[in-house]
């Protein structure tokens, strides 16, 4: 875990500390590609620090304090963030609503990759995936047939 700490103690990087019943489970750290996403870099550390205040579409914190990881599909995906799919006006962001997708070519190549959940092109806000497994094969048109 040292590796780990000397590696990101210096950047700018999210983490959080989370715990079940009062029993710390330990930490996440979140490394965000700030270079080739950076809007969804920025709302995604900007959602960790909330230091943004009041979402103006949903009048709720712009924070992921409190929020929890509402959905776990074993070796896929585990879901936390401000869930829109409860409320379609939590669907919210540092810019004042859904933002636009940003760079097509990262990919689901290793677990552990994060990435924003959205009900189609252009709706991303403050809910996100963490992968368990690999999905090479999956884009950002990943969500383009769900709808919340």
């Amino acid at each position: 875990m040292d590796h780990v700490r000397r590696k990101y103690k210096t950047l700018n990087n999210p983490s959080s500390e989370n715990a079940k019943d009062g029993a710390r489970l330990g930490r996440i750290v979140i490394e965000l590609f700030a270079d080739t996403v950076p809007r969804t870099a920025e709302n995604f550390r900007c959602l960790c620090t909330g230091e943004r205040g009041i979402g103006t579409r949903s009048g709720i914190p712009l924070h992921f304090k409190g929020t929890t990881f509402d959905d776990i599909a074993p070796d896929f995906t585990i879901y936390g963030g401000i869930n829109p799919a409860r409320n379609r006006a939590l669907m919210d962001s540092i810019y004042g609503g859904p933002f636009e997708d940003e760079n097509h070519e990262r990919s689901h190549d290793r677990p552990g990759i994060v990435s924003m959940a959205n009900g189609g092109p252009n709706t991303n806000g403050a809910y996100f995936f963490i992968l368990l497994e690999e999905r090479p094969s999956w884009s950002v048109k990943l969500w383009k047939d769900w709808i919340w």
